[in-house]
């Protein structure tokens, strides 16, 4: 390898680096245009390349033009050559070791006769991954950004809903939402929120609807079953009720609210026995300082002195 070569290499190691940067911060951009984030990032990915090329890569060039010089020049003086890759006006142990570790190397060259054939296969690995890195990292964002996207707007959605629960702001819940529902577009999420938005308005009907549209497109979805259990315990629909809370311990067996409001239903329905089975579960279930534990106790109680 010619010094033009160990130039040229150096270049496209530059150039790759430089190249790995840009599509960085352009997948970040495609994922999260925030110029802040952007910034930062920028700052820490510089950062690390002048790391890399302080402590790293410079002393690779060196070591592989170097080599190149005392393959081709009996001559060339190792010792001053070696000196002058050491930074003026330092004291760093690193560069002092990195100074001899440069001698050494170009010593054993010159001694074996290898023109230090390692080195330079490192400098080409290194004139090839950052280009490679960056074209994956650019593939990767392209078929991602849509995703990610779509979750970060899930996320901006939530909270501001959660604003919107906090001033009982419903109507706009539901509004909004419904408009995402009309055009196909609303993911369950937003379902579920605007079905609670109904339920918390009283508007049973339009909510039920819309849970059960939330477990058919997610039949994991909790939440929604207990809701549903509450509007037909509130409709007087004890069975459908007991089903829907039923459903909610198949995918916790530890969800004391569900077994609470089994136990009531049993205890409306003059099931005594299973009742008490179900309020035994709740009162274990819930937490200490839990106020329907403490409802629990006091119907399992009423129940048990009736029997």
């Amino acid at each position: 390898m010619s010094n033009k070569s160990v130039k040229r290499t150096a270049i496209l190691i530059h150039a790759g680096i430089i190249f790995f940067i840009i599509s960085f911060l352009l997948s970040l951009n495609a994922v999260y245009p925030n110029s802040t984030i952007q910034i930062i990032v920028f700052v820490a990915l510089y950062y690390l390349y002048r790391r890399i090329y302080t402590y790293y890569l410079k002393y690779e060039f060196a070591k592989a033009e170097g080599a190149r010089n005392v393959a081709f020049n009996d001559s060339f003086d190792i010792e001053p050559y070696a000196e002058s890759i050491k930074p003026e006006n330092t004291e760093n142990t690193f560069f002092d070791k990195k100074r001899n570790e440069i001698e050494e190397f170009l010593k054993y060259c010159r001694k074996t006769g290898k023109k230090g054939n390692a080195v330079f296969v490192s400098l080409k690995w290194w004139a090839i991954l950052p280009y490679a890195g960056g074209i994956i990292i650019m593939l990767t964002a392209f078929f991602a950004s849509e995703n990610v996207a779509h979750e970060i707007h899930e996320i901006r959605d939530y909270y501001a809903i959660q604003g919107l629960y906090k001033d009982k702001d419903y109507d706009t819940i539901i509004e909004k939402g419904s408009r995402d529902i009309e055009t196909g577009s609303a993911s369950v999420s937003k379902k579920y929120n605007v079905a609670m938005a109904h339920y918390q308005k009283q508007e049973y009907e339009e909510a039920l609807k819309l849970f059960i549209e939330v477990i058919r497109e997610n039949p994991g979805y909790i939440d929604a079953y207990y809701n549903i259990g509450q509007i037909y315990k509130k409709a007087g629909k004890l069975d459908e009720a007991k089903k829907a809370f039923m459903n909610v311990i198949n995918l916790d067996k530890k969800a004391a609210d569900a077994y609470y409001n089994l136990g009531v239903i049993e205890a409306l329905q003059n099931n005594k026995q299973n009742a008490l089975k179900h309020l035994e579960k709740a009162i274990e279930y819930f937490k200490k300082d839990n106020p329907w534990r403490e409802k629990a106790v006091q119907l399992k109680n009423k129940i048990e002195k009736q029997k």
